[in-house]
C-alpha cells in the first residue's frame, strides 16, 4: 500500500518545478502586449509633441513678426528640452520592453521559480518608475501648452 503513495509523490516532485515555473509566467503575454502598446502610444505622443512644437513656432512667428520676444524664446527652448527628455523616456521604455522580452525568453524552461518571481518583481518596479517619469513629462507638457496658449493670446491674429 505504501507504493501507491510513493508514485504520486514522486510524480508530484518531478512535476513541481514545471508547474511552479509556469505560475510566475501566467498572464505575462498579455502584460508584454500592454508594454508594447504603451511603447507605441509613447512614440505616437512624442511625434505629436514634435508636430505641436513646429506648429507653435510657426504660429507664433506669424503673429509676432520679426520682433524679438524673449519670453517666447524661453518657452520654445523649454519645449525643445522637454521633447528631448521625452525622446529619452521613449527610448528608455523601448529598451525596457526589449530587456523584459529577452528575460522572458531566458526564463522559458527555467526551473527556478524564486528567480523568475524576483525578476518579474524587478520588471514591474522598473515599468512603474517609467510610467511615473512619463506622467511627470506629460504634466510638464500640459503646463507648457497652457503657457503657450496664454502667450499667443498676447499677440494679435496675423493679417490675412
Amino acid at each position: 500500500m505504501k507504493a501507491l503513495f510513493v508514485i504520486p509523490i514522486a510524480m508530484a516532485l518531478v512535476a513541481a518545478p514545471t508547474l511552479a515555473a509556469e505560475g510566475p509566467h501566467e498572464g505575462l503575454a498579455a502584460e508584454h502586449q500592454k508594454l508594447q502598446e504603451a511603447e507605441k502610444a509613447m512614440e505616437e505622443e512624442h511625434q505629436k509633441m514634435e508636430e505641436d512644437h513646429a506648429r507653435w513656432k510657426e504660429e507664433h512667428d506669424a503673429r509676432k513678426g520679426s520682433a524679438p520676444d524673449a519670453k517666447h524664446d524661453a518657452l520654445e527652448a523649454a519645449h525643445a528640452k522637454l521633447i528631448k527628455r521625452h525622446a529619452a523616456v521613449v527610448k528608455k521604455h523601448a529598451d525596457l520592453v526589449a530587456r523584459h522580452a529577452a528575460l522572458e525568453a531566458k526564463h522559458e524552461g527555467e526551473g527556478k521559480p524564486k528567480k523568475i518571481r524576483a525578476d518579474h518583481l524587478k520588471m514591474g518596479k522598473e515599468h512603474k518608475a517609467m510610467e511615473l517619469e512619463h506622467a511627470k513629462l506629460t504634466k510638464e507638457h500640459e503646463k507648457l501648452k497652457a503657457e503657450h496658449e496664454k502667450m499667443l493670446a498676447t499677440h494679435p491674429e496675423p493679417a490675412k
